[in-house]
């Protein structure tokens, strides 16, 4: 099998030095991108003069003439390379003195014409995301696409999403329904308000990470959610509800609207995490009700005992977040005990790396620990089990997504969630 720069070479005209700058996990992702049917993507790219490109300077200068010396040798670097992004008509969007860097934004033909140039002054080019973009990651940890396979797609449920106001995201087209507010802006109100752009962007992408279909502007992505099929009810209670009170109000609504899945990746970190706050009783009560409340721990990791209300209620499924590869538990990702002693969270999904919708029509990774993006994951595979088990009760559906064997890693009590094997305990108990 042709390796990935083999393949650009072959499949996509690419030549030399243009190959010999490009980093190979760059090479590889530009392929799978390609093959997927994507084009005409934009790669956060950093380009540099040279990948072992060192700084001269006095080990024992200060940070202000090591800076300045650092800004001097690579000045021509920059802007040689500066002034080659701009005639191809983009903008730098920073610069890095100690490396002589420079940061982008550029499509594959656009990123292979500047390579290719001798004038460009690029000597290495490499991704620069925080998180993974490796297609699918967190889908194939969780086992989504076998289950997939299995022709569940989350078709006829709905969830509610507690949250910001969801964009109207192309694969969440005619799946989206803006049900209640409870925030202080308006659906559709100041857009350009930091705290209401940050609030869309994270609902949008808890809700396609639930139900997206994978579609973007430029066509079908491999970024697809777990239920590519089910419905989102949107209860907008974010950039910041009048009272806290407001949310329990939200969590009523979804309740009387008759939704029986919730996801809330919003927290309260004031509050005692001992069962009794006003959140947590309102999720112990719905649960009683059959309704199901997925939500995150938060990200005040890894000192103990740092959960957000009401990832403390009894019957809550709250979610931390995972390594992408499944190796442990993200760093910052809060952890139990509540303040009564008991064991949190109950479950681990991907969270910080994985691929969402984000504004514009796009997907983008987010960033670690992302405890807010792997609560979805728990909210989209209750929606799973509901359609392949539509009579099954709260505390069923519950105890199956809890079945995963746990594992100790490094100290931490790692329960990773596994659909095809919540299916195989609820079925061998029905």
């Amino acid at each position: 099998m042709p390796s990935a720069k083999e393949y650009l070479k072959e499949e996509l005209g690419w030549t030399d030095p243009g190959l010999h700058a490009l980093s190979a996990r760059f090479a590889e992702v530009i392929v799978e991108i390609v093959e997927s049917g994507l084009e005409g993507v934009g790669y956060p790219v950093v380009l540099s003069p040279s990948a072992s490109a060192k700084l001269i300077a006095p080990r024992r200068a200060t940070p202000e003439d090591f800076l300045a010396q650092a800004e001097k040798q690579f000045r021509s670097d920059v802007d040689r390379i500066g002034e080659s992004v701009g005639r191809i008509g983009k903008d730098p969007e920073k610069t890095l003195s100690l490396t002589g860097a420079v940061v982008g934004n550029l499509t594959e033909e656009e990123l292979r014409s500047l390579l290719t140039s001798p004038e460009s002054g690029v000597g290495f080019a490499e991704l620069d995301t925080p998180g993974e973009l490796e297609l699918d990651r967190g889908r194939a940890l969780v086992g989504a696409p076998d289950v997939e396979r299995c022709g569940l797609d989350g078709e006829g449920q709905i969830i509610a999403v507690l949250d910001g106001e969801v964009l109207p995201h192309v694969s969440l087209a005619e799946r989206l329904t803006q049900k209640g507010n409870f925030s202080k802006h308006g659906w559709g109100e100041k857009p350009e308000h930091a705290g209401e752009l940050f609030a869309r962007n994270h609902a949008t992408a808890v809700a396609t990470i639930i139900a997206g279909d994978g579609e973007s502007d430029t066509g079908e992505t491999p970024f697809k959610g777990l239920c590519p099929k089910a419905h989102i009810w949107n209860y907008k209670i974010a950039p910041s509800t009048p009272r806290g009170s407001d949310v329990a109000a939200a969590l009523e609504a979804a309740f009387r609207d008759g939704a029986k899945i919730i996801n809330l990746s919003w927290g309260k970190k004031d509050a005692d995490i001992d069962g009794r706050n006003l959140w947590a009783r309102t999720v112990d009560a719905l649960f009683e009700r059959d309704v199901i409340v997925c939500k995150s721990v938060g990200n005040a990791g890894p000192d103990p005992s740092t959960l957000s209300a009401p990832a403390d209620a009894h019957f809550v499924i709250s979610v931390g977040s995972a390594e992408l590869d499944g190796s442990g538990v993200q760093e910052g990702s809060s952890r139990g005990p509540t303040a009564d002693g008991r064991e949190k969270p109950e479950l681990h999904c991907p969270g910080g790396g994985v691929v969402s919708g984000s504004f514009d029509n796009t997907f983008a990774p987010t960033s670690p620990p992302g405890t807010s993006f792997a609560a979805p994951f728990a909210a989209g595979a209750v929606a799973l089990l509901r359609q392949r088990f539509p009579e099954a009760t709260a505390a069923e559906l519950r105890d199956a997504l809890m079945s995963s064997p746990r594992r100790s890693v490094a100290g931490d009590s790692l329960q990773l969630l596994s659909i095809p094997a919540a299916l195989q305990f609820i079925g061998s108990n029905k």
